[in-house]
């Protein structure tokens, strides 16, 4: 063990330091457009729902507003002092952003390349929910220079939709995928959800094989969370009917995780699937534990080492831009300070969510060798169940089974840390 270590010692030697990875410019930036029709039964996202019965020119107005501020707050970037790194990627969030004009969002790229830069290959993505455009509007996001979209299909099956309070249709999900195709953007990802009330695995393996159909260059497989506060929450409780077991649920990642490799997918991090090539740029941001912008109602960020979040109430979040003249009057309460300590565990967990996996050689060279050599102990006692270990230099989990197991690996890579 000893020896292993020397040679990835050796090797850290001059890498570029914790500290110095989280002061270094944000190149990602996530913008949250908070505009529902209705919200989902699982969903606790700040959003504002608008509903189909919303006057036309109140619907305007708030959407006016509400641009207006976020542009606002954009702008306000430029008197940081901040150095400046060109985005590349940037990430239209929600809610539902499709249901933004092409008009709207195009004002925000464009803010955003004045304030900041838009590399010339800039990674945008478009959450993009079926219902919510037609060929037409798709072909305008596309000219204003949306080349990523999200889809959010959830599931294929009717009756799920409907428990779920999603606003759209099976069909509308087909014709969402048409649109987007002919439209232009050929890079676009969709989302299944596993462990949804009344679910089984015969349902959710129809859904998993009509996303693979449709063939997207991406892919998310997210297990339902009961979120507090939400209509789920109220009627539900984890593990009990009629919701599926944890086993059924986990069966179902297991299912998605082998039927998605076999179609040619990678499983690059816990809940992602892509073809090659079409890994998410941004996500991939989150999971190096790298900088990164957040704008609009809620949206969070991470500069200089603190993590902010915005007020999630649309009045607040209003008067929290208009009465600020310049950056520094931006009062951010900070979510989380930058510690050693919490610099290190985000590195440890968020490198063993991704198929890349935790590099030790990374893991020494930002923090130190006493460090690494207590997760490296803690990780080779699972290499026979859920653990690979390559060259004495880079952990990864199994998929899908290590992924499986993965809080319970983490808990215990992080339990042996010397502090």
């Amino acid at each position: 063990m000893r020896t292993a270590f020397a040679a990835y010692v050796k090797a850290s030697a001059g890498r570029i330091s914790a500290s110095e990875v989280i002061s270094q410019p944000p190149h990602a930036a996530y913008v949250h457009i908070p505009f529902c029709r209705q919200r989902c039964h699982y969903c606790d996202f700040p959003i504002v729902v608008t509903g189909d019965r919303l006057e036309a020119e109140k619907r305007a107005n708030l959407h006016k507003n509400y641009f207006n501020a976020l542009i606002r707050e954009i702008g306000l970037e430029a008197t940081s002092g901040r150095p400046r790194r060109a985005l590349t990627s940037v990430y239209f969030g929600g809610g539902t952003p499709s249901l933004a004009s092409a008009r709207d969002i195009s004002n925000v790229l464009h803010t955003l390349d004045s304030v900041v830069g838009l590399e010339a290959n800039c990674e945008v993505t478009l959450e993009m929910d079926p219902g919510t455009f037609d060929l037409a509007k798709a072909g305008e996001f596309q000219s204003i220079g949306i080349n990523r979209a999200s889809v959010g299909a959830q599931t294929f099956n009717s009756e799920l939709l409907k428990l779920c309070g999603r606003a759209h249709s099976v069909d509308e999900i087909y014709q969402a995928v048409e649109n987007i195709r002919s439209a232009g953007i050929q890079n676009f990802s969709m989302d299944l959800i596993g462990g949804l009330p009344t679910q089984n695995l015969e349902t959710f393996k129809d859904s998993l094989e009509e996303l693979i159909r449709l063939n997207p260059s991406h892919l998310s497989v997210y297990d339902l969370i009961i979120e507090y506060g939400t209509k789920f929450g109220r009627l539900y409780s984890a593990g009990n009917l009629p919701l599926p077991s944890e086993e059924h649920a986990s069966e179902m990642y297991r299912m998605a995780s082998i039927r998605l490799q076999e179609a040619g997918y990678v499983h690059y991090e816990t809940s992602s699937f892509a073809l090659e090539g079409f890994q998410s740029a941004h996500n991939q941001t989150y999971w190096r534990n790298e900088p990164y912008f957040g704008f609009g109602l809620g949206a969070a960020s991470f500069l200089d080492g603190n993590r902010f979040k915005r007020d999630g109430r649309m009045r607040g979040y209003m008067d929290w831009v208009s009465t600020a003249s310049k950056y520094e009057d931006l009062e951010m309460p900070v979510e989380e300070a930058y510690t050693f300590q919490s610099e290190v565990e985000e590195f440890i967990m968020l490198g063993l969510r991704t198929a890349r996996g935790l590099n030790f050689e990374e893991l020494c060279g930002r923090f130190d060798r006493d460090i690494a050599e207590n997760v490296f102990k803690s990780l080779k006692m699972q290499e026979r169940h859920h653990v690979h270990i390559e060259d004495g230099k880079l952990a990864r989990l199994t998929s899908p089974e290590g992924f499986l197991v993965q809080n319970a690996i983490i808990v215990d890579a992080l339990k042996n840390l010397p502090f």
